[in-house]
Order: structure tokens, then sequence, then C-alpha cells
């Protein structure tokens, strides 16, 4: 079984991998064109700030994980970028197989070379020990947030 680590393209299925992300997250209905706009958004605002990653099967087209790295452009450390790893999942078929591990080694490289000062995540706690492997750890237990949605 032949896989491939690319760039998100919008000639990737978004039906595909929108239903990949409901295995993450609820996506809401949301259509086509939006999707293709807010891609845009993302791409034409800050190029170098939103990086979306897709693996997928090459005789099928199928996509079986993603995950995102996204960069925040600061004013402290010497008007450094600040890079957080965004809905990694990995298809409820296909777990097991290190494509999670795939993606996170990848995005860490990435992350250094683009001279990160520092990359983080949000995750389940089940999920604690598989990122640690990658150089992860706890910086504190003040993480806090509010949801709208």
């Amino acid at each position: 079984m032949t896989m491939k680590l690319e760039n998100f393209q919008k000639k990737i299925l978004i039906k595909v991998f929108l239903e990949l992300l409901e295995q993450l997250t609820s996506t809401l209905p949301i259509t086509r064109q939006q999707f293709i706009e807010r891609l845009h958004q993302m791409r034409s605002q800050q190029p170098r700030c939103y990086h979306i990653f897709v693996i997928r099967k090459i005789s099928t087209s199928r996509i079986v994980a993603t995950a995102a790295l996204v960069c925040e452009l600061k004013f402290v450390h010497n008007c450094g970028m600040r890079g957080r790893v965004e809905d990694v999942v990995v298809d409820s078929s296909e777990r097991g197989k290190r494509f999670g591990q795939i993606l996170n080694e990848y995005i860490v490289q990435l992350a250094h070379h683009m001279g990160v000062y520092k990359l983080s995540l949000e995750c389940k706690d089940h999920l604690i020990p598989f990122y640690q492997k990658f150089g992860y750890r706890h910086d504190g237990n003040n993480f806090l947030v509010q949801r709208f949605l």
C-alpha cells in the first residue's frame, strides 16, 4: 500500500477531507464554496502561516490522515513566529499504521526549519504519551478555553 504525504490542494475531494475532520470534531455543514473561500483566505492573508498536510493512498486517492501547522507572527522573541499543531486526525480504519507519527515528525521538522520559537498543540489526555514521543512536554496546567459554538 503506497501512501503520499502532501500539501492540501483544492483538487483533493473536499467532502472526503471534511468527513475525515468529522472524526476529530464537528465541521458543521459547509458548502464547497465556503471551503474554497476559507482556504483562499488562509493562504492569501498569511501564506507562510497555514500549512495543511494530508496523507493519501496513491491507488485510491483516499485521504487517510491530516494535520496542520498554523504559525502566528509575534512581537515577542525578536518578532518571532510561534507554531501550533492543529486538526490532527487519522481515519479510524487506518490508526496504528504510523500516519500520525509521520505527520508529526514532518510538522516538527518544518516548524524547526521555519524558525518558530515554540511549537504547541492541544490534545486529549490519553494522547499525551503519543505526543511526548515527538518532544512535546507539559508547560503548566493553565490552559483555559471559552467555547462559543
